[in-house]
């Protein structure tokens, strides 16, 4: 046994000296509270040591701030606010001829395999063989092992112990917490709770149990005899999982630890001295050129990043781009750019808080106590504000406000950074052709309609969107293109007052061909007390087919408590949405 262990070994060190294997060990929902990035609670020795051996990356962001649309970036190259798939499991079909990237390893006689999550958000129009052609082995015994003795590999290893769902108070029945609840440090936007506490306390417990597995994965690579040819990452796939993290478009949901250790025989590949740090701004849609570039691969053209590593890496961006939609069950349309000084946030849909009610982050203490205590009226001023209507645009400055609280978007000394990071919100939606004003579910949503102006006309709606003007607002509701009629109804709903002019044009939308449309402008007239006019719309839409559109109007009805009006609504809600996302706003309006 001894014998042919050793064999194996010498073949996976001594085969393809002129390209490295590349590994990534990801984690789940955490931000940089670790030792190595000066966190003074974490105890996470294996990554701190580890860190000793990489370049330290600290500015790395996920594109967007919950795992399925994350991890649709990463595979593809592609943003995935580009293909579609800007909601969390939106299942967004790839256009033909996007793959998932290891394809273009295993092409070039890497060895791929994945140790196992995918949730991928969609994909190419037949997934099955998209897996088949990216990946040599995907399943939890996937393994470098597995690979035969003449190829390199990429391997990735996902551990989940640091997931939101560990937070969850059924986690703990039988576990003693080690952390001291009394000693963490809570960021300045969380409300100082002994039930934050205690989450903060249990979360730094999963994090040393994430830690622990890292090491053992390396501590295999170090026993294969691998470590040599091997370039490891190890990343978090977006924020973490505290009030405010994941989901959300602040740096505590997008911002994430990466580390990259190179071997002395790859040393010309580093971008800084072995332990050193580096301020260079990376994102998730970079990875996949980035790990091409090692294996010395050319990219296809599509890819939407650039490389950081290898030959093929090119400068330093200046800005990395975020965005939300749909995370469960409720819609909050956001677009970030994040500079190495400034996070800039466009909020498309001001009207609804940062801090909605999702039934799944809600099973956390935390998220509960904060509600409890803003509704009981004693939270501060800036505690407060997360559960109320929002600005359109926010601005806050990194170095002396790492935890965004203070918006400085109104500061007239910062006028012209608030237009330069508009500018390239603006710039960056129109080069990717951003999908964020397509509505889900609405006919014809799909990648060959957002690069089509006379179906999505994108520099319109830009504009439209940026306009407070009722009369514009209502002219675009009778545009010959829906989603401009969907978007001046959209505008409405952040106005304090609506103009009385707009209720025809709304009544008429009440018939349009688009549901997606009919559903708005229900919820417009509803929140003006125009009930009688709303309810037959709903009414229709809670039996639609789509889920989603069942989604927009249960959230229609729940965000204007229309139960209350109608409370014949009751039985039609509970038919509403059975097994999919709806199905939670369902159980939320009838408790």
């Amino acid at each position: 046994m001894k014998t042919a262990l050793a064999t194996f070994l010498f073949f996976l060190t001594s085969v393809h000296a002129d390209r490295p294997n590349i590994l990534w060990i990801t984690s789940e929902d955490n931000s940089p509270m670790l030792g190595c990035y000066g966190d003074p609670i974490a105890r996470t020795p294996h990554i701190d040591q580890f860190a000793k051996e990489s370049v330290r990356y600290l500015n790395c962001f996920s594109n967007a701030a919950v795992c399925a649309p994350a991890r649709q970036t990463l595979i593809t190259g592609m943003y995935a606010s580009s293909l579609g798939g800007q909601h969390m499991r939106s299942k967004a079909v790839y256009p033909p001829g996007v793959s998932y990237f290891p394809k273009y390893l295993r092409d070039a006689g890497y060895y791929t395999t994945n140790n196992s999550k995918t949730d991928y958000n969609g994909g190419p129009t037949d997934p099955k063989a998209a897996m088949k052609s990216a990946w040599d082995e995907s399943s939890n015994q996937a393994h470098w092992r597995n690979c035969s003795k003449d190829q390199p590999f990429f391997a990735v290893f996902n551990i989940t112990d640091s997931h939101e769902s560990r937070l969850f108070p059924n986690r703990w029945k039988n576990r003693k917490l080690k952390t001291d609840p009394s000693k963490v440090i809570l960021p300045a936007h969380l409300p100082d709770l002994p039930e934050t506490r205690l989450d903060m306390a249990r979360y730094y417990d999963c994090l040393e149990d994430m830690d622990e597995k890292v090491g053992k994965i390396l501590e295999e690579l170090e026993k294969d005899g691998l470590e040599e040819n091997t370039i490891v990452f190890y990343y978090s796939d977006h924020g973490g999982s505290m009030p405010r993290g994941k989901s959300f478009t602040y740096d505590s949901g997008t911002r994430v630890p990466l580390l990259v250790r190179i071997p002395e025989k790859w040393s010309t590949l580093r971008p800084e001295a072995v332990g050193a740090t580096t301020d260079r701004l990376v994102s998730f849609v970079d990875f996949a050129p980035t790990v091409l570039s090692l294996a010395e691969i050319s990219a296809p053209e599509y890819f939407q990043g650039s490389a950081f590593l290898g030959s093929d890496a090119g400068e330093p961006r200046e800005y990395a781009h975020t965005f939300r939609g749909r995370r469960g069950e409720r819609y909050d349309i956001v677009r970030g750019v994040r500079s190495q000084d400034y996070l800039y946030l466009r909020n498309y849909t001001p009207h609804v808080p940062v801090m909605q009610f999702n039934a799944y982050s809600f099973s956390i203490p935390g998220y509960l106590a904060w509600q409890r205590t803003w509704e009981q009226g004693q939270c501060t001023p800036e505690q407060a504000r997360w559960f109320e209507s929002k600005p359109r645009e926010e601005l806050y400055r990194i170095d002396d406000d790492p935890d965004n609280i203070r918006n400085l978007a109104d500061d007239p000394a910062l006028g012209e950074v608030l237009e330069r990071h508009r500018a390239e919100n603006k710039r960056h939606l129109l080069a990717i052709r951003d999908s964020v004003f397509f509505p889900e579910g609405a006919a014809g949503r799909e990648f060959s309609a957002f690069q089509d102006d006379s179906t999505y006309p994108l520099p319109k709606l830009l504009a439209l969107t940026d306009s407070t003007d009722p009369e514009i607002l209502i002219e675009a509701m009778s545009s010959e293109n829906a989603q401009v009629r969907y978007w001046g109804a959209n505008g409405l709903l952040s106005q304090e007052v609506v103009a009385a002019s707009a209720i025809p044009h709304l009544k008429n939308l009440l018939r349009d061909e688009e549901e997606t449309v009919r559903i708005l402008a229900a919820r417009v007239l509803a929140g003006m007390d125009h009930t009688a006019d709303a309810l037959p719309v709903l009414r229709a839409s809670l039996k639609s087919p789509s889920s989603y559109l069942s989604l927009q109007a249960l959230l229609a009805i729940d965000e204007c408590n229309l139960l209350e009006v109608e409370p014949s609504l009751r039985n039609e809600i509970r038919r509403a949405g059975k097994g999919s996302y709806a199905q939670r706003v369902a159980e939320r309006i009838l408790r």
